[in-house]
């Protein structure tokens, strides 16, 4: 700590600065609100259940076959 008589104007600066932070700290605590609800604490879900019997992604099986065919090519004898 400086010893400076109250002469120094940085620890006057200092000080102003805890005075405030004390004053801020003693008004948060009082502006506090709580809010307490089932509704608020959990994440609702919902699950909803679906009646599509079809697939949207289908493979065409001959097309697997045919581009098989076109890339590869036995040596001949």
């Amino acid at each position: 700590m400086m010893h400076c008589n109250g002469k120094c104007q940085m620890m006057k600066k200092l000080k102003q600065q805890e005075n405030k932070e004390k004053q801020n700290t003693g008004q948060k605590g009082e502006n506090k609100t709580e809010v307490l609800s089932r509704q608020s604490y959990f994440a609702s879900v919902e699950y909803t259940q679906s009646s599509f019997s079809q697939s949207f992604f289908t493979r065409n099986n001959n097309l697997v076959k045919d581009m098989a065919a076109e890339i590869f090519h036995p040596p001949a004898a």
